[in-house]
């Protein structure tokens, strides 16, 4: 009798380290997996391994148009949720992203308001 996949632990560590990086948690991970596969043990080493793997390739290809689309997506959403927090979080986030990557450079002078006048 032939051993199904779903039994391998790294086959299992693999398939976790896939979802944590598509956004889930591991506990919703873990969650979905038992669902599908039912409960069955994970390799972890075999896990933090598929985890830094995926997780640099998604570095490597990801493009600076693809990242300000991505933290521009979370600043309109707080914004329309009224999380100001977290649009500041995110605009910050986005300022210092195009200021290391030289797209380009802010004064914080010339960002501010001059409180003495309407200009910006």
């Amino acid at each position: 009798m032939s051993k199904h996949i779903y039994y391998d632990p790294k086959y299992r560590a693999e398939m976790r380290a896939q979802l944590v990086v598509s956004g889930y948690t591991p506990e919703q991970a873990d969650t979905t997996l038992t669902e599908l596969m039912g409960e069955l043990p994970f390799d972890e080493a075999e896990y933090e391994y598929w985890l830094k793997q995926f997780r640099l390739e998604i570095l490597e290809n990801t493009t600076l148009p693809s990242l300000i689309r991505i933290i521009k997506s979370v600043i309109d959403n707080a914004c329309y949720n009224g999380d100001c927090l977290a649009a500041a979080i995110a605009t910050h986030a986005l300022v210092n992203l195009l200021e290391v990557t030289g797209a380009v450079f802010l004064n914080p002078e010339k960002v501010l308001r001059d409180e003495n006048t309407d200009d910006y």
